[in-house]
């Protein structure tokens, strides 16, 4: 396991790594530093796997003041793609649980906590994701208005169903 692991070699076991694949989608950074900034739940790590972009990069991640560790690792010149990117990721990991995010993904400030929580040693956590077309800032200040939408259009289902019934 994943504990055992980094038990054995001596590091830090935490509870989540973050991997992140990253090519350099520096319009994204902000959001995905912030949101992993804002978590709750402080038991985790990025790691961030970048391609083939170059040290400017790297420089500018780790240049981010983190209240988390940072790892940065870069794939090898034969490797390329996602794929490679998570294997890479997984391996230079020390969580006890691995928790995969796109360089343009964001997380609600309770995921990793939740996360945590819905673990309880289990072996695979799913979590639902929500796609957005907003940045994160504009997620937040429009989320009200979204459910209120959705909950608005469950309604007039709702009402279309019990007009058919009658």
């Amino acid at each position: 396991s994943q504990k055992k692991r980094s038990e054995e070699v001596g590091e830090m076991s935490l509870r989540v790594s973050v991997i992140v694949p990253y090519n350099g989608e520096r319009e994204y950074l902000d959001d995905l530093f912030a949101s992993l900034q804002e978590q709750t739940g402080k038991d985790f790590e990025a790691v961030f796997v970048l391609g083939h972009a170059g040290s400017d990069i790297e420089k500018e991640i780790s240049e981010r003041e983190a209240s988390f560790p940072v790892v940065i690792k870069t794939l090898p010149a034969d490797k390329d793609g996602v794929s490679a990117a998570r294997n890479l990721g997984i391996k230079s990991s020390n969580g006890d649980y691995v928790l995969f995010l796109d360089s343009d993904d964001y997380l609600e400030k309770t995921a990793i906590e939740e996360f945590i929580e819905g673990a309880d040693d289990k072996d695979i956590v799913y979590a639902r994701r929500r796609r957005t077309p907003y940045a994160r800032d504009g997620y937040y200040a429009d989320r009200e208005r979204i459910l209120a939408e959705k909950a608005e259009a469950a309604e007039h289902d709702e009402d279309e169903q019990d007009a058919e019934g009658e």
